[in-house]
């Protein structure tokens, strides 16, 4: 499954010492829970993640069905995260996840940033 990225702040080297920087702010996902990617649930329950240069760290969490109407005030939580992806337990679905991702600047790599990336996960 491919998601798009949400809100982001990405920094890319143009030369000279010149850096370019970019941000976007996202709409709060459980604001529109139906305008987000839907994918099944694997039977295995494991959610793969795999990015082109994997990032330095990140975090994933979601937020149950039962909680989505709690808008700002709603109870994420933590994802269980193992070497193919991460866990969600079947009886949490559905759920709207969010993986935030950072990579961090390095004196040799032309980029550095953060992403976030949202879907939801049905049964």
């Amino acid at each position: 499954m491919e998601v798009n990225p949400g809100a982001h702040s990405w920094n890319v080297k143009q030369g000279l010492g010149l850096w370019m920087a970019q941000e976007t702010g996202a709409v709060f996902p459980l604001d529109y829970t139906d305008a987000y990617p839907a994918f099944p649930l694997p039977a295995d329950g494991v959610i793969p993640l795999g990015w082109a240069v994997a990032p330095d760290s990140y975090r994933v969490a979601y937020w149950t069905e039962d909680v989505w109407d709690d808008g700002m005030d709603a109870t994420m939580t933590d994802g269980q995260i193992n070497d193919q992806g991460f866990l969600m337990p079947k009886e949490d679905t559905p759920a709207m996840v969010t993986v935030q991702a950072q990579w961090n600047k390095r004196i040799f790599r032309g980029w550095y940033g953060n992403v976030e990336y949202v879907f939801k996960i049905i049964p």
